[in-house]
């Protein structure tokens, strides 16, 4: 089994706020363990409500990985009286190496992505 994590050092949006993530082409591919990993969503600004997460994993050469199972997630924390929220993202394979899926955000705010991959 091959695994890895990225935390949400390196994947940080903000619903409602206007900011731009780059496309997944421009995008900056980060390493856990094996992986080389993209992220973007769909829209560009991410909104309260749906949007689309897309996951592109690659191994060490650059070659897309599949048949990979993909746990992620943005957790807005807990602020005053409020609990932390979770959102996740359910990712199927759509080509080899990309995995996307709807990531429902439930409020405007800060929701730092997380990520566990496995490969059997």
């Amino acid at each position: 089994m091959i695994a890895g994590a990225i935390g949400f050092f390196g994947f940080r949006y903000f619903a409602g706020a206007g900011m731009a993530p780059m496309n997944m082409a421009d995008a900056t591919t980060y390493e856990s363990g094996p992986f080389r990993v993209t992220v973007d969503i769909n829209p560009e600004a991410p909104q309260v409500g749906d949007n689309q997460f897309m996951v592109k994993v690659a191994d060490a050469q650059g070659e897309p990985v599949t048949g990979a199972s993909i746990k992620a997630y943005g957790e807005m924390a807990a602020m005053g009286a409020m609990a932390s929220m979770r959102a996740p993202a359910d990712l199927d394979e759509v080509q080899p190496g990309l995995y996307a899926g709807p990531l429902n955000l439930e409020m405007r705010g800060e929701w730092p992505l997380s990520l566990y991959i496995q490969k059997d």
